[in-house]
């Protein structure tokens, strides 16, 4: 999962077609010419002063609450798109006073409360370690082995054991 932490951004409401159901972007931008879209708001949660969204390609965007606006590496890209759009309202900036997580469509919401992916990745890397020493002082090979592929699994290719249990 990827996590950006932009210096400035703003949330673009986007209609593919016309009647259908819009989805929400995070238009982000760092220095004074970088910028990104993300895939879609799929989720979000409010983290002291900062706003999390979480895409449909599963990156987080991580974007303080201050920030919000458009400034001059992503105002060149916001006019753009709504020059080029193909119908009134096909590209809309949402105001800064948005309540985020009552535009999205519950539909596209994956979960209510959402749970890190990396933080979930790590409480499973830390069971399987226990349950590996468990498998090893029972002396259960077969268990053992297993263990180790799915260990292997969540790691960098070659980097849990050499790779010795890395798939093929």
């Amino acid at each position: 999962m990827s996590e950006y932490t932009p210096d400035n951004w703003v949330v673009l409401k986007v209609k593919e077609k016309e009647n259908t159901a819009p989805l929400y972007k995070v238009l982000a931008g760092w220095g004074s010419d970088n910028w990104r879209i993300n895939s879609g708001i799929i989720n979000g949660i409010e983290d002291g002063d900062y706003y999390e969204f979480y895409g449909e390609s599963g990156s987080c965007y991580r974007c303080h609450k201050k920030d919000y606006g458009l400034r001059m590496n992503t105002q060149g890209v916001y006019k753009k798109l709504w020059i080029q759009q193909e119908f009134d309202d096909q590209i809309t900036l949402m105001p800064e006073d948005t309540n985020w997580f009552k535009e999205l469509p519950e539909e596209k919401t994956m979960y209510k409360d959402i749970f890190k992916e990396a933080m979930a990745e790590a409480i499973m890397i830390e069971e399987l370690d226990i349950a590996i020493e468990l498998a090893y002082i029972e002396s259960d090979d077969v268990l053992l082995e297993a263990l180790h592929k799915v260990r292997a699994y969540f790691s960098v290719p070659g980097t849990y054991l050499e790779g010795k249990h890395d798939g093929e």
